[in-house]
């Protein structure tokens, strides 16, 4: 059986999910070159769920309230905008941003 990962990274695909509660943009690769991503914007109650003590992978951002837009060019381009503001509801910024080409 094939691990759903496998299939995304054979189709060079975007992978959407949420429900997490911490924000990440990331390659989940499984060789050398991978071109999948995993995109984790299902952050609408972060705060609860990590607290300002423990160790994540991006402290920086992973507890912000986000959202993404996808823009697909005619050219074949993908730019993926990941949006966020803190919990002290403070000033919506770019958390991170990547362009795809195909």
């Amino acid at each position: 059986m094939r691990h759903l990962i496998e299939l995304i990274e054979q189709y060079g695909a975007v992978y959407f999910c949420g429900h997490e509660h911490i924000f990440n943009m990331s390659q989940p690769r499984l060789a050398q070159g991978g071109k999948a991503w995993q995109i984790l914007v299902g952050s609408g109650g972060s705060p609860f769920d990590a607290s300002r003590t423990d160790v994540t992978l991006s402290p920086e951002t992973d507890r912000a309230y986000a959202w993404a837009t996808v823009k697909i060019h005619a050219n074949g381009k993908v730019k993926i905008t990941a949006y966020g503001f803190d919990d002290h509801f403070g000033p919506t910024r770019v958390l991170q941003s990547i362009t795809l080409s195909r």
